[in-house]
């Protein structure tokens, strides 16, 4: 009964998630066509003294949608990590003497 009620909680979580991370490149996909269209006048900001800091901090905010991807890879592939070793059941083979943990060799 546990065990369904965990199954129905984990599968409910993972909707959740796939539905946060389906928003969030739609938003992103947004952004950057939204960003792409306004890019000529950022760019001619450049040109004049007083408006480059403007132009260079929305071309790197830009940059920085652009690598949202990259870091959403990244914190996949930690998570996956995490749940690889947290699921590995060597790690209750262990025996402890003292405060050293020492895995035992079965």
């Amino acid at each position: 009964m546990v065990e369904a009620l965990m199954t129905v909680a984990f599968a409910f979580l993972g909707w959740i998630a796939s539905a946060h991370r389906l928003v969030g490149i739609h938003s992103a996909n947004a952004i950057l066509f939204i960003g792409y269209a306004l890019s000529p006048i950022f760019i001619g900001m450049l040109a004049f003294p007083s408006l480059q800091q403007p132009g260079r901090r929305y071309l790197l905010n830009l940059v920085g949608v652009m690598i949202w991807p990259l870091g959403w890879g990244v914190a996949g592939l930690v998570t996956q990590g995490m749940l690889t070793f947290m699921t590995d059941r060597s790690f209750l083979n262990t025996s402890v003497v003292g405060t050293i943990c020492i895995p035992s060799r079965t």
